[in-house]
């Protein structure tokens, strides 16, 4: 009989595909964690060492821009997966700041225990990197229909800085 935490994490879509033993796996290296409305999750530049499972509430995804203002990417509304960068993008900063919007809970699974499952070669830690290379697929389309967006509104500044980032892409 699955536990209560194993049930919610069998019914997300970063949990597509596995069994419940896998869930179980992986729900033994969850911590539980609380943030109240505007504290933040984690800030641009911090070391990426853990992804988060927002369970409950909102977050807005926040990046400074040139000037230092801080400008809205995203807001996510529960069930959603944070910081996936961290754990396929090597050692990178953080590249945006995560804020509550309202009290909300989630669970963070440290990078370090994820990466010894995968030195164990255990296919629940492949599973959920499939499925988060899911999520980074959905998110980059998105991103595809804003650029979109700018080329029809012909913004001719921010689809001259859009294509410099573009270019720099390697694969």
């Amino acid at each position: 009989m699955p536990s209560p935490l194993e049930a919610s994490l069998a019914s997300l879509p970063l949990f597509q595909g596995l069994t419940g033993a896998e869930v179980a796996e992986i729900a033994a290296l969850c911590e539980p964690l609380v943030r109240e409305a505007q504290q933040p999750l984690f800030r641009e530049g911090e070391p990426g060492d853990a992804i988060y499972i927002v369970l409950s509430g909102t977050q807005s995804v926040v990046k400074r821009d040139h000037a230092g203002q801080h400008q809205t990417l995203a807001k996510l509304n529960a069930p959603a997966v944070l910081g996936e960068m961290s754990l396929l993008g090597g050692d990178a900063p953080r590249s945006a700041t995560v804020i509550a919007d309202a009290r909300s809970e989630l669970l963070r699974i440290p990078n370090e225990k994820l990466k010894a499952l995968f030195a164990k070669d255990r296919p629940s830690a492949y599973k959920l990197v499939q499925n988060l290379a899911g999520v980074l697929s959905r998110r980059l389309r998105q991103v595809d229909e804003k650029l979109v967006e700018v080329l029809g509104h012909q913004r001719r500044e921010e689809l001259a800085q859009f294509h410099e980032i573009l270019s720099r892409w390697t694969f």
